[in-house]
């Protein structure tokens, strides 16, 4: 049976804020991206995150952004290489520490917002991504849109890559065989329903939903 991983933006909230929602997103999908502090999230969301995974037996992926707690305006942001490299670094280290404390490991990594733009369009940048992935764990994969520069780099360093189909409704959704996972934005108001959507379809087509890294 063919398999199709779905995925949803996790944990880039702070403490002490309502953790209701990511925990029923959490319910509804295979693969987790994690906010790792730069566009959101803290140490406390981080952990309760990958608890959230563990208990749901979701697969856990860094999600790596730009610096931007503060609300900066990203769109202006000058990203060099060397510098999205040593932030990626920085982020998978961090969440592969709660993941390995809870005897687990980064499945895949993806990026976030600007970041994920100019990565898309820059091969440079994201060959420095992919190495800095590489050299932590060469196991982890790199989700990102077939489109990307984001997936050549990451077939030239050696990683296995996925290819994601970001969606706001289900008729957008494809079924093609290119498509790896299916992505929502966990924050837009129809995010749940939208998943269950997914659900039923993928139950139609005769197609299981599961994490990228499944068996």
């Amino acid at each position: 049976m063919r398999t199709i991983d779905i995925s949803a933006s996790i944990g880039a909230g702070f403490e002490g804020e309502n953790s209701a929602h990511d925990e029923k997103v959490m319910k509804r999908i295979t693969s987790a991206n994690i906010a790792c502090g730069f566009h959101g999230g803290d140490p406390a969301v981080m952990q309760r995150s990958v608890d959230f995974a563990l208990k749901y037996d979701v697969a856990i992926g860094a999600h790596l952004g730009l610096p931007n707690l503060m609300g900066l305006d990203q769109t202006i942001a000058k990203v060099s290489p060397k510098k999205a490299q040593v932030q990626a670094l920085y982020q998978i280290g961090a969440l592969s520490a709660f993941a390995a404390a809870a005897d687990r490991r980064i499945q895949h990594v993806k990026l976030h917002g600007v970041l994920c733009d100019k990565a898309a369009d820059d091969y440079e940048l994201a060959l420095s991504i992919a190495q800095a992935v590489a050299s932590i764990d060469s196991e982890i994969i790199v989700l990102a849109a077939a489109d990307s520069q984001m997936i050549q780099a990451g077939k030239d360093v050696g990683l296995t890559v996925a290819c994601e189909q970001l969606i706001g409704s289900v008729d957008e959704l494809s079924l093609d065989s290119t498509i790896d996972s299916i992505a929502v934005d966990s924050e837009a108001p129809y995010a749940l329903s939208l998943l269950d959507e997914i659900h039923r379809t993928l139950h139609k087509a005769d197609i299981k939903a599961a994490a990228l890294n499944s068996d």
